[in-house]
């Protein structure tokens, strides 16, 4: 849906008027100065209505109130051109100028302009008796500004899409810096120390592993480590873990 402020242009400027009771009263002409809003209409040349720019403007206070709002003039509702007004530069209307248009020539603009039609948005608006006054090529100049709109809006979307992803990559970017930074000062952890692994012990006077040792070897071993040689006809196995268990068990002080 078309939207309604395109079709219109504010321009703001100083009405000077005869102030009839000041001059009655001063026995001379006094005048006064009144802040007031042109409104002209995309696609009418002649149509001007003029109000005092500080009256409530009764199509836009009549939607404030539907959504609870409070009144608003004209000043309010066409702030920036008031404001422009004010600070005494150039009124321009909202939008995309025309001149920003690749399709127009300038001969075109100007005729445009003369209609009341100063902004892309404003042609693409554009219907009825106030397109028809654009002449024969006036449904080709819409179309041609809605596509542009269009493109533009694709272009925008594109743009924002692409920002918002370098954005997202300086952000891991930083945190992986952070993380970097974090880590470089982080004290550093303590060497796991394996246990060592417990040796067997070679009979004393042998540079044999108990394993390598004989039956008697191994029975010597015990004897001198003070142990207990299994009795009766036990398996070299059996003597062997005996032996194995002394060599493991900890010495005095450990």
């Amino acid at each position: 849906m078309a939207n309604p402020s395109n079709q219109i242009v504010a321009r703001f400027r100083i009405h000077t008027k005869q102030d009839k009771a000041a001059s009655l009263k001063a026995g001379r002409p006094m005048f006064k100065d009144t802040e007031v809003v042109e409104i002209r209409y995309a696609g009418e040349r002649g149509k001007v209505s003029v109000f005092p720019a500080h009256e409530n403007d009764p199509n836009a206070t009549r939607e404030a109130a539907k959504a609870g709002g409070e009144a608003l003039t004209y000043a309010q509702v066409y702030a920036a051109q008031y404001r422009q007004f004010k600070d005494q530069v150039e009124q321009t209307a909202p939008g995309t100028p025309l001149e920003e248009a690749p399709f127009l020539t300038q001969a075109r603009r100007s005729e445009l302009k003369a209609l009341n039609v100063r902004t892309v948005e404003a042609l693409s608006a554009l219907d009825g008796k106030n397109l028809k006054a654009l002449g024969m090529d006036g449904r080709e100049l819409k179309n041609q500004a809605t596509a542009y709109l269009a493109k533009a809006n694709d272009t925008a979307d594109v743009t924002a899409l692409a920002a918002t992803v370098a954005a997202q990559q300086r952000q891991i970017a930083d945190m992986q810096a952070l993380l970097e930074e974090a880590n470089g000062r982080a004290p550093a952890m303590p060497a796991v120390v394996e246990d060592e692994e417990i040796s067997e012990e070679a009979p004393e006077g042998e540079d044999k592993a108990l394993e390598d040792c004989t039956v008697e070897e191994l029975k010597e071993y015990i004897r001198s480590k003070g142990g207990r040689v299994p009795s009766g006809n036990a398996s070299k196995e059996t003597i062997y873990n005996a032996a194995l268990e002394l060599a493991t068990m900890p010495g005095d002080g450990e």
